[in-house]
């Protein structure tokens, strides 16, 4: 799969970054527009421009598979791609050395609304 490719090289930080903002830009009807300025008002994160560089090509290249808009998929497409990400994000970090910073990268990224 080309998308776990994409992921796969990436470190633990920008990849929890990335899947969660992935996946929250596909469970949400967001124009890439307004995504953007969602992550403007939480302020600039960590690897931010490579993050944001990710996720939109993972959205280039969903869609690119599918032929049609990410917003078009069916759910249970969306729920495929959701699932996929989570695969890769669990193969790569397994158990949370620190669950302490894992939760204090999840409460930043869950400033995004």
């Amino acid at each position: 799969m080309v998308l776990r490719d994409r992921l796969k090289d990436l470190n633990k930080d920008i990849l929890i970054k990335v899947v969660y903002l992935t996946n929250r830009f596909i469970r949400h009807d967001y124009s890439w527009d307004y995504f953007l300025r969602q992550l403007q008002q939480i302020g600039e994160m960590d690897y931010h421009r490579q993050t944001i560089g990710i996720v939109r090509a993972l959205i280039d290249d969903i869609e690119a598979a599918e032929g049609t808009d990410v917003h078009a998929l069916s759910p249970d497409r969306r729920r495929f791609y959701i699932l996929s990400f989570h695969t890769v994000l669990m193969d790569k970090i397994g158990d949370p050395d620190d669950p302490e910073a894992v939760e204090a990268g999840l409460a930043e990224l869950r400033l995004v609304r």
